[in-house]
């Protein structure tokens, strides 16, 4: 699950910046550990607040695609409840950064729905990858 209310503007016609506060939940699903693979029950949460840039390609469609990367900083909460010889919590925080690409269409003049994929990354967390495939509401004020 994913949750990220953001905040932005207009730099020019097709650049835009914007201000991101996440909440990401996730179900582990395996784990290893000195070359073993585990399927430990349990969670990983993650709150992460990054400053984003988009560039929407400019294109003569009913969809404008775009692309965009951001960075900032993320911590991230573990919790493993079975299967795993250790059972517990543990947390990290530090630099984050992400992908992301989509599309939206333009319902009017300042609203838009859409799509888009979203690649994440806490880089204490290396081997810790979010994947996410969401809708989208845009409003330009």
């Amino acid at each position: 699950m994913l949750c990220a209310p953001a905040l932005g503007f207009y730099l020019s016609r097709q650049v835009r910046i914007e201000g991101e506060f996440a909440y990401r939940y996730n179900k582990l699903q395996r784990l290893r550990y000195h070359g073993e693979s585990f399927h430990p029950k349990g969670h990983l949460e993650t709150f992460s607040g990054l400053i984003n840039a988009y560039y929407e390609i400019p294109i003569c469609w009913c969809l404008i695609p775009y692309v965009g990367a951001g960075m900032d900083y993320a911590y991230t909460r573990d919790k493993v409840t079975q299967g795993y010889s250790f059972q517990g919590e543990d947390s990290k925080s530090g630099m984050a950064w992400q992908v992301i690409g989509g599309a939206v269409y333009p319902l009017c003049f300042n609203l838009g729905v859409g799509f888009e994929y979203r690649f994440f990354q806490n880089t204490q967390l290396s081997k810790v990858q979010n994947h996410a495939i969401g809708s989208t509401i845009k409003y330009s004020f």
